[in-house]
């Protein structure tokens, strides 16, 4: 009996220790795909003679 609840707090540590390293990795994604978006925006940013019909 005793070994089925070590082996059920195993699998609980394991499930909560792949849904930990989810979550960074999601957030990890999301920061990358945010600097992305962020440098692709300098470089397509053409300033203001753009507004001023130059």
């Amino acid at each position: 009996m005793r070994n089925d609840a070590r082996h059920a707090a195993q699998i609980l540590f394991t499930l909560e220790t792949l849904t930990q390293a989810g979550i960074i990795f999601i957030m990890g994604v999301a920061i990358i795909l945010t600097n992305v978006l962020i440098i692709a925006t300098f470089l397509n940013y053409r300033g203001w003679p753009l507004f001023l019909g130059y």
